[in-house]
């Protein structure tokens, strides 16, 4: 069984690779939503600084009416409040033991460009991923990350920007054949292609310049 998730979807993956490693065999996260909680705080301090004209950022990443009210809740009850929804919209867990223990492989895929989820937050899980297995090494045989150049949220930014990579085939012949990934072919929007190198522990490469979305 496999999974594919986008955004809130690929939140969805992290939390399924975290929460029920016996429901999939490989999971691709895309641009992952997984750090909301994140988001939410920073979203709250850009508006309070007059950067985000509307409140309704938080409603879309925490997906409920109510939650638009913590804009205007003092520091204190902000805080009180993230506790209380961090463990139901956070996917931040580096525990993948049972998910490792069963064979799972997973595959994050984040770019650049993007403005929505920043690739910091997929650099950082990276990061911490790496920190609590040993090293990039030892959690080669379940897990991939790779970085898009000039792609944003949902597409690429321009002409010479990454669209996609195979991820999902590059998934089935990691769980059906046991052929690790390592570069990807990527196809920018112009028709071309850019070898893409998976994450080895370095820091993630520069969003460079142009749009972003």
């Amino acid at each position: 069984n496999y999974f594919y998730g986008l955004s809130s979807g690929g939140g969805q993956g992290l939390h399924e690779a975290q929460r029920f490693p016996e429901d999939y065999d490989g999971i691709v996260c895309y641009v992952p939503a997984h750090y909301r909680t994140r988001h939410v705080i920073e979203g709250r301090a850009a508006y309070r600084a007059g950067k985000l004209k509307e409140k309704g950022f938080m409603e879309q990443v925490l997906s409920g009416p109510g939650a638009v009210s913590a804009y205007d809740m003092d520091d204190a009850a902000f805080a009180r409040f993230i506790e209380t929804i961090r463990d139901d919209v956070d996917a931040s867990s580096t525990d993948l033991d049972a998910f490792v223990k069963r064979g799972g492989k997973l595959i994050v895929v984040s770019a650049l460009s993007d403005r929505i989820v920043p690739s910091v937050t997929a650099r950082d899980y990276c990061e911490a991923l790496a920190k609590r297995y040993g090293g990039v090494e030892k959690t080669d045989p379940f897990f991939r990350a790779y970085f898009l150049p000039g792609r944003g949220h949902t597409r690429a930014t321009g002409p010479d920007g990454v669209v996609d990579i195979p991820s999902t085939a590059a998934l089935t012949d990691w769980v059906e054949r046991g052929v690790a990934p390592d570069a990807m072919t990527g196809t920018t929007l112009k028709g071309g292609t850019k070898r893409i190198e998976p994450w080895r522990g370095e820091p993630a490469p520069a969003a460079g310049t142009g749009k972003t979305e």
